[in-house]
This record gives structure tokens, C-alpha cells and sequence, in this order.
């Protein structure tokens, strides 16, 4: 869930808030793909290609309340070969890990409009007219869907009906 505080930094003005994203608390101790998501695309870039783990998957089907089996189809990925990984404790190769981050930017761009991780969960696994009848999640598997994504996100943001 996202949720908005004062910083320390303006404590005596309560009008200057900053968003701050909650991670579960499984996650706080532990690398996180949100906290990958929130860090430049250098960083996202070279650690999508030296592999991410494949417990993000783990992670992104929690997120959304999804079933991993449901969330591994929607973004074409082999079943049995990323529960191997996930169970292993190996890394995706890049083009799974580039699913799954593009999965999770979305989610959390959601998540900012929406401010809620369960409404911006909901949003993203309902079939939305503006995306051709067709969820979010089933448009994660490639860069051109995850920019129809975004824009729709953008459109929603922006009050115009989406």
C-alpha cells in the first residue's frame, strides 16, 4: 500500500507531503523488486541482465493477489522451468526478468494513481475497454503492451476517461 507522510524534513508544515511506498513486510529486510523499480534505468538495465532473482516472481503474483500459475500465463512465461528457479534459487534470464520488471513499473505506476496496492491489484488483472477488452497483465509481455499500459495509467491520471 502507498501512503503519504510528512517528511522529517518539512514536520512543521504539514502540506508538503512525499509519497512513500510501503513494502510488505516480508520484503523490508530483503531485496525487493520495487525497490529494483525504483532505481534508475542503468541499474534496472544492468541487473535485468545479469539475472533477477526468480523469487520477484513469487513476489509480483503476491502483490497481485494472483495465483502464480495465472500470473506466469499472462506474461508467457514457462511454468515449470520458473518454478525450477524460484525453488533453485537461480536467476531469470533476461527476457523473463524483463516481464516481470515491466510487471512491476506498471503495478506501481498504478499503485501512485490509484493510491492503493488491492485497487491498482484489481485495475491491473480487469479487462479494460481502452486496452481492447484485454487485462494489464496480459499486455506485460512485451515493451509495446507495457507502453499501452502506461499511457492508459497516464490517460486515468489525467481525468480522461479510460
Amino acid at each position: 500500500m502507498t501512503s503519504i507522510k510528512s517528511s522529517a524534513k518539512h514536520a512543521t508544515d504539514p502540506s508538503k507531503k512525499v509519497a512513500v511506498v510501503m513494502l510488505p513486510l516480508s520484503t523490508r529486510n530483503s531485496p525487493s523488486i520495487f525497490n529494483l523499480v525504483n532505481k534508475g534505468l542503468w541499474d534496472q538495465t544492468t541487473q535485468v541482465r545479469e539475472g533477477l532473482p526468480a523469487a520477484y516472481v513469487a513476489e509480483m503474483s503476491d502483490a497481485l493477489a494472483m495465483p502464480r500459475a495465472s500470473y506466469l500465463d499472462n506474461l508467457h512465461l514457462p511454468r515449470s522451468t520458473i518454478e525450477a528457479r524460484i525453488k533453485n534459487k537461480t536467476l531469470l534470464t533476461s527476457s523473463e526478468g524483463s516481464a516481470v520488471l515491466r510487471s512491476a513499473k506498471a503495478l506501481a505506476r498504478a499503485e501512485e494513481i490509484f493510491e492503493d496496492r488491492a485497487a491498482a491489484a484489481t485495475w491491473f488483472k480487469r479487462e479494460i475497454r481502452a486496452l481492447g477488452g484485454v487485462t494489464p497483465v496480459s499486455l506485460m509481455d512485451t515493451d509495446s503492451g507495457f507502453e499501452l499500459v502506461m499511457k492508459t495509467l497516464g490517460r486515468i491520471e489525467q481525468g480522461v476517461v479510460a
